[in-house]
Protein backbone atom coordinates (compact mmCIF):
# COMPACT_ATOMS: atom_id res chain seq x y z
CA UNK A 1 0.00 0.00 0.00
CA UNK A 2 1.40 3.31 -1.17
CA UNK A 3 1.48 6.10 1.63
CA UNK A 4 0.14 9.55 0.85
CA UNK A 5 2.01 12.44 2.16
CA UNK A 6 0.31 14.27 5.85
CA UNK A 7 -1.46 16.74 4.92
CA UNK A 8 0.01 20.36 5.19
CA UNK A 9 -1.77 22.29 7.60
CA UNK A 10 -2.68 20.69 11.09
CA UNK A 11 -6.15 19.25 12.36
CA UNK A 12 -6.80 21.09 15.86
CA UNK A 13 -8.28 18.73 18.60
CA UNK A 14 -10.82 19.58 21.22
CA UNK A 15 -11.33 17.72 23.57
CA UNK A 16 -14.37 15.09 23.24
CA UNK A 17 -14.94 15.67 19.36
CA UNK A 18 -14.75 12.53 16.75
CA UNK A 19 -13.55 12.96 13.65
CA UNK A 20 -13.21 11.25 10.03
CA UNK A 21 -9.66 9.45 8.98
CA UNK A 22 -9.34 11.40 5.84
CA UNK A 23 -5.01 10.56 5.43
CA UNK A 24 -3.13 7.50 6.59
CA UNK A 25 -0.58 10.29 7.79
CA UNK A 26 -2.40 13.37 9.25
CA UNK A 27 -0.62 16.25 11.56
CA UNK A 28 -3.06 16.60 14.80
CA UNK A 29 -2.12 19.68 17.33
CA UNK A 30 -3.15 20.08 20.85
CA UNK A 31 -5.47 22.70 21.67
CA UNK A 32 -3.88 23.88 24.61
CA UNK A 33 0.02 23.45 24.25
CA UNK A 34 0.65 23.07 20.69
CA UNK A 35 1.93 19.56 20.82
CA UNK A 36 2.12 18.06 17.41
CA UNK A 37 1.93 14.40 16.60
CA UNK A 38 2.50 12.61 13.50
CA UNK A 39 -0.64 10.10 13.26
CA UNK A 40 -0.01 6.95 11.17
CA UNK A 41 -3.06 4.77 9.83
CA UNK A 42 -3.55 1.34 8.86
CA UNK A 43 -6.19 -1.34 7.96
CA UNK A 44 -5.76 -4.86 8.27
CA UNK A 45 -7.30 -7.81 8.26
CA UNK A 46 -10.61 -6.05 9.01
CA UNK A 47 -8.77 -3.86 12.24
CA UNK A 48 -7.91 -0.25 12.46
CA UNK A 49 -4.60 0.29 13.65
CA UNK A 50 -3.04 3.45 14.35
CA UNK A 51 0.28 5.27 15.79
CA UNK A 52 2.09 8.88 16.58
CA UNK A 53 5.09 10.08 16.85
CA UNK A 54 5.82 13.86 18.57
CA UNK A 55 6.88 16.13 15.58
CA UNK A 56 9.45 18.24 17.16
CA UNK A 57 10.18 20.52 14.42
CA UNK A 58 6.25 20.98 13.64
CA UNK A 59 5.71 21.42 17.61
CA UNK A 60 8.19 24.22 17.88
CA UNK A 61 6.95 26.21 14.58
CA UNK A 62 3.30 25.63 16.82
CA UNK A 63 4.30 27.09 20.21
CA UNK A 64 5.97 30.04 18.46
CA UNK A 65 2.81 30.62 16.82
CA UNK A 66 0.73 30.50 20.27
CA UNK A 67 3.08 31.97 22.15
CA UNK A 68 4.00 29.01 24.69
CA UNK A 69 6.79 28.78 26.16
CA UNK A 70 7.61 25.63 27.60
CA UNK A 71 10.00 25.86 30.71
CA UNK A 72 11.75 23.77 32.83
CA UNK A 73 10.97 23.19 36.50
CA UNK A 74 14.26 23.09 38.40
CA UNK A 75 15.57 20.21 40.62
CA UNK A 76 14.64 19.89 44.09
CA UNK A 77 17.87 19.70 46.10
CA UNK A 78 18.93 16.11 47.62
CA UNK A 79 19.48 15.69 51.03
CA UNK A 80 18.40 15.95 54.38
CA UNK A 81 17.26 18.99 56.27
Amino acid sequence: MKRSKPTKTYIQMKEGVWYAVQYDIELTECCHCGLVHRTYWKVEKGRIYWRAAVDHRATKMARRRMGVRIEKVPARPRGGA
